[in-house]
């Protein structure tokens, strides 16, 4: 999944891909970011979370009790 930066006036955004829900295309933006820098991190940290989201746990073989 990718996503970019972009300027809108004089703060940056970041911007990504959601997928298609009922046949359109869904995005997720946030902006205010003072520094091109700023943005690129919050969004490497969004499209981490984005990704991993939903990622099934599986249990070792050390119990609560050990």
């Amino acid at each position: 999944m990718n996503g970019g930066v972009r300027k809108r006036g004089s703060t940056w955004s970041y911007y990504f891909d959601l997928g298609k829900v009922d046949s359109k295309r869904k995005k997720k933006e946030e902006g205010g970011f003072r520094t091109k820098k700023e943005a690129e991190a919050v969004l490497a940290k969004a499209l981490n979370e984005y990704n991993t989201a939903g990622q099934v746990f599986t249990p070792s073989e050390i119990t609560v009790s050990d």
